[in-house]
């Protein structure tokens, strides 16, 4: 997976009156790790520590 690609695509989740927006990245068959952001932050803050999560591409 190349670094750009990272959490690029996902899917709106309603949970209750609230919309979560759910990215997925690496193995599918792989053991599944959790990262939540909040406040300011976005998805694309994880890309640094993505790269010592999953195998990434130049």
């Amino acid at each position: 997976m190349r670094k750009e690609e990272l959490f690029e695509t996902g899917k709106l989740v309603s949970v209750g009156d609230t919309g979560l927006f759910v990215a997925e990245a690496g193995n599918p068959d792989g053991s599944p790790i959790v990262l939540l952001h909040g406040g300011l932050r976005n998805r694309r803050d994880f890309i640094p520590l993505a790269r010592h999560l999953v195998p990434i591409t130049d």
